[in-house]
């Protein structure tokens, strides 16, 4: 979400029948259409003043060509009129813009201070105002110092507040959200009631009737990926709650390999950590929990994954990304490596290190290389070998997943500055103080040399097939079993780093939904996986009935996938609410409405796990600052997720396989959500989050991902703010 100006608007549907309205709301209409008709007033006098003074320039021009040919005494005369009319021309040129009359605010709030003595109205839209002569107060909601008391306090609140060069209290006597288009007042939300014109004049819709997020707090437990809220799940054993599939899958599925498959809330993760704990409660010493393992996509999830065992008895089972594990094993084994392992290579970059053409011409590369090399090496001499690195796109063509020709010469550059030498180590034996920058970071940070000595995670698989190629009897820690969840974010380079450290007859559990891949790069199918892992013909078994979402949110879950949506649709779901489906214009006003609904819920459902899941990290970070004066709410980086009632907010990667009581998508427009098959997986991950309420909110165009209906509805949507109107998916 980019921030701009506001006004909330809500979706699509007919409101239902108003009331005629109270005298004392009568009378809040009146005061919010005399405030408005004002504004415009004003702003007609000053657009009117700035036109008049647009004639400045012209005359100007007249003048200096009159000065040129004047008499000399009618020079004087003629330089005073000038000075004067460019006096008036830099004025209009340095003044600020004005605010549109069509809709120039959305929101007005009056503070009266802690005396009682004078209360002033502000009005906040996103071009300020500030008019002595008719009293306007129009602020920038977005950086205005006084805006922050609309967002914190409520009508009525007692507000204080250290604002620049003094502190101010008082009470907030007015609060109320307004939606003005074409210059016409439209709605009015207040505690008084939400107000609204219509063809019969103006009415009165009652609060009771409004969709809220609501019905949560966890109170749901269906099963795992069952719809157990996240506070209890890590809390709970849900043994009871397997299904009759989910069972005979635990007990009757032996010690070999086994692929679960299963859409989003259907048990996956359930079911393969009650394999491991059968495994080890039939066999302690050869499953003991030492020679186990859990690989899992995100850090979130391991930590999830960590707290769900603890009820199973395997509390001292290893539980680990992909990354975290491989690191582990090349410290140990080639301790020399660079220890500056890097999450931030280019997308190019990442999808050709982790492309399966790459791993299918590995080992003839290293055949060819002649004689043994430290790994490292053998690294950069790989990614610098043009040639090799056309094969490898021309591989990638032939297997139907080509590469963009601008893979081969940023994965060469990248490469280029990650064997470089740092500038600490390039200036070695100065004295370290001219080698530290004034505000403590080393010389390269920040710069493009500060990739010099580092790795990126997409290495690391890499690494360690180079090492098994040149050195086949390392000492590899084998496992006696491994869980890998969510498999199908693993590339062939990592399957082939797992399958090393299996056994000769590999005991391995798979699970997984291709449907809800994020990660870069192709997924090559389950026949590829599997072979990858060295156990072409493991058991296969589905788990067809999803627990965790209500009805909405499956139907719309479905539709987002199109045309990559299984044949069959997964069974289940339970009644719930209704999908809400928001539009916004501009952001203040999405800020304002989901701030209130939020505020309002963590009111009435303290142990409710809501997540407010973002495309990005840096929308994450916005929503996260939009949000701050809300004690429950936090910003979750790397899979630090407390599993506690709050509000957490994080981009969707962050949250694969994790579920919450209300999910909250502000950003489901074309831009965050383009009509590409990454977006639709990212997009159901997303939405299949929640297990009893789903909001969508957007700016601008919403996403083409959404319902052909809903969009059409939400294009021709009646203003109105958006915590109080919702497009129901039936």
């Amino acid at each position: 979400m980019d921030p701009q100006a506001p006004q909330p608007t809500g979706s699509s549907t007919v409101p239902t029948e108003g009331v005629p309205l109270s005298p004392e709301q009568r009378e809040i209409v009146r005061e919010e259409e005399v405030i408005l008709a004002q504004v415009q007033a004003r702003l007609t006098v000053l657009r009117g003043e700035r036109h008049l003074r647009g004639d400045a320039a012209l005359r100007l021009r007249e003048l200096r060509d009159e000065a040129a040919t004047a008499h000399e005494e009618d020079l004087p005369a003629l330089l005073d009129q000038l000075h004067v009319v460019r006096s008036v021309e830099e004025r209009r040129s340095a003044a600020a813009p004005l605010p549109e009359s069509k809709s120039p605010y959305f929101a007005h709030f009056r503070l009266r201070d802690g005396d009682g003595d004078e209360a002033r109205d502000y009005l906040l839209g996103h071009l300020p105002l500030l008019d002595s002569l008719s009293g306007v107060r129009l602020l920038d909601w977005r950086n205005a110092p006084l805006s922050q008391l609309y967002y914190r306090y409520r009508e009525g609140d007692d507000y204080e507040a250290e604002l620049p060069g003094r502190r101010v209290e008082g009470m907030v006597e007015v609060r109320r959200a307004l939606v003005i288009i074409d210059g016409q007042l439209r709605v009015i939300q207040a505690p008084q009631g939400r107000l609204e014109r219509t063809p019969q004049g103006w009415l009165c819709r009652d609060e009771a009737d409004l969709p809220q997020l609501s019905g949560g707090a966890g109170s749901a437990q269906r099963g795992l990926g069952l719809g157990v809220g996240r506070a209890e799940r890590a809390r709970v054993d849900v043994s009871a709650l397997l299904d009759p599939v989910q069972f005979d899958i635990v007990n009757e599925s032996g010690t070999g390999p086994l692929l679960v498959l299963g859409s989003a809330g259907s048990g996956k993760t359930t079911v393969a950590l009650h394999r491991l704990a059968s495994l080890h409660h039939q066999a302690p010493e050869a499953f003991a929990q030492k020679k186990l393992g859990v690989v899992v996509p995100e850090l979130g999830l391991s930590r999830l994954v960590g707290r769900l065992l603890a009820p199973l008895g395997l509390g001292q089972v290893e539980v680990s990304t992909f990354t975290q594990l491989s690191r582990g094993e090349l410290q140990r084994q080639w301790p020399e490596l660079p220890a500056h392992v890097r999450d931030d290579a280019p997308p190019l970059v990442a999808r050709l290190k982790r492309h399966r053409a790459l791993f299918e011409l590995l080992g003839d590369w290293v055949k060819e290389a002649g004689r043994p090399r430290k790994l490292e090496t053998l690294r950069r001499d790989l990614l610098m070998d043009r040639r090799f690195l056309r094969e490898v796109m021309a591989r990638a063509v032939a297997l139907g997943s080509p590469l963009p020709q601008g893979a081969l010469e940023e994965t060469i550059q990248r490469t280029t500055r990650q064997i470089a030498q740092t500038s600490e180590a390039a200036y070695r034996g100065m004295d370290v103080d001219r080698l530290t920058a004034i505000d403590g970071a080393r010389l390269d940070e920040g710069t493009p040399e500060e990739l010099a000595q580092t790795l990126d995670t997409e290495d690391l698989p890499l690494l360690l097939e180079l090492g098994r190629l040149t050195q086949p009897h390392g000492g590899v820690r084998r496992r006696a079993h491994l869980l890998l969840d969510e498999a199908q974010e693993l590339c062939a380079l990592e399957l082939s780093g797992l399958r090393h450290l299996l056994g000769k007859e590999p005991s391995v559990t798979v699970a997984g939904d291709d449907v809800q891949r994020t990660g870069q790069g192709e997924f090559d199918g389950w026949d590829l996986l599997l072979e990858d892992l060295g156990v072409p013909h493991a058991v296969r078994r589905t788990l067809a009935v999803s627990y965790r979402c209500p009805l909405p949110i499956a139907r719309l879950a479905q539709e987002v996938l199109g045309r990559l949506a299984p044949g069959v649709a997964p069974s289940g779901g339970h009644p719930g609410a209704p999908v809400g489906m928001h539009r916004f214009p501009h952001a203040g006003g999405q800020i304002l409405a989901v701030q209130d609904a939020l505020a309002d819920l963590v009111l009435r459902e303290p142990q409710a796990s809501v997540a407010v899941l973002t495309r990005t990290a840096a929308s994450a970070n916005r929503w996260a600052q939009a949000l701050a004066h809300l004690p429950e709410a936090r910003l979750v980086r790397e899979g630090d997720f407390s599993f506690e009632p709050g509000i957490d907010v994080c981009e969707v990667a962050e949250a694969k396989g994790l579920e919450f009581d209300y999910v909250l998508l502000p950003d489901g427009d074309t831009v965050s959500y383009p009509e590409d098959d990454d977006s639709r997986r990212a997009l159901h991950v997303a939405v299949t989050r929640a297990i009893h309420q789903l909001w969508i909110a957007h700016v601008g165009t919403p996403s083409a991902l959404l319902p052909v209906s809903l969009r059409v509805a939400l294009g021709q949507a009646m203003p109105a703010p958006a915590h109080t109107l919702s497009k129901t998916l039936n």
